[in-house]
């Protein structure tokens, strides 16, 4: 994760550039602008907040069952998968093989090892919490198993209706669009917040305030975050 965030940093500076120095690297097709911005951006997204937010999410569902993780070298296996397919992605997107949807560039061959190396992930997350010790439920748990399905409703619905039975017209940005804010807004925050549920009463040294405001707000990122990634200028009805 670390490599792909420093990665993405490179790709967006060389991004950066060509707004000033539009001739930097023109003769390198693979280094144009067109490739390079969702380059950076899908490094920074896929390789390296899913895989650190996964870190922590399997964490924490070991620590607060209070039980080791399942089949540790099984999720080992899922994750170089997962960065195996972060490579393939990439270097479609450099390639010119981008699919041309915002935060799904990655091509089709790449998104299926994705999903597939996520599973295998979320699945063993999944059977550690069933053989937890601590039977009590934290509010960590709460967004952390949301997110654990979160992530392969959203990408492989996406994936689906605009790859591989893709729909028409304008219905496609609004399909990019759902899938956008349920990542950037939904699944980003569902990981970080089940961290913070846990490390802040950890590093302060007092209780959670109210379990019932976690609730609140686990529910109301479930019901109407979902909702937030269609632009106000977008040529869709007004009340979408």
């Amino acid at each position: 994760g670390a490599f792909w965030l420093a990665l993405s940093s490179v790709f967006a500076l060389m991004a950066s550039i060509t707004f000033h120095s539009p001739g930097f690297l023109a003769d390198c097709a693979w280094l144009t602008y067109g490739r390079v911005h969702p380059a950076a951006a899908n490094a920074l997204v896929y390789g390296f907040c899913i895989p650190a937010s996964l870190g922590v999410a399997l964490w924490l569902l070991a620590r607060l069952g209070r039980v080791p993780l399942a089949q540790p070298w099984l999720v080992a296996v899922g994750a170089k998968l997962w960065h195996i397919g972060v490579l393939v992605g990439l270097l479609g997107i450099l390639g010119g093989d981008a699919t041309g949807f915002e935060w799904l560039e990655m091509p089709r061959y790449a998104a299926v090892i994705l999903f597939a190396a996520f599973l295998l992930m979320a699945l063993w997350g999944f059977v550690t919490f069933q053989r937890r010790q601590e039977w009590a439920l934290f509010p960590s748990h709460w967004f952390v198993l949301a997110a654990l399905f979160w992530f392969p409703w959203i990408y492989s619905t996406a994936n689906l209706l605009l790859l591989v039975f893709p729909v028409r017209g304008v219905v496609q940005s609004s399909i990019d669009w759902w899938f956008a804010g349920n990542l950037l807004v939904v699944w980003l925050s569902l990981a970080g917040l089940g961290a913070t549920f846990y490390f802040l009463p950890q590093l302060s040294g007092r209780p959670l305030q109210s379990h019932y405001l976690a609730l609140f707000t686990f529910w109301t990122l479930i019901l109407f975050g979902t909702w937030s990634g269609i632009p106000a200028g977008a040529a869709l009805p007004a009340w979408m």
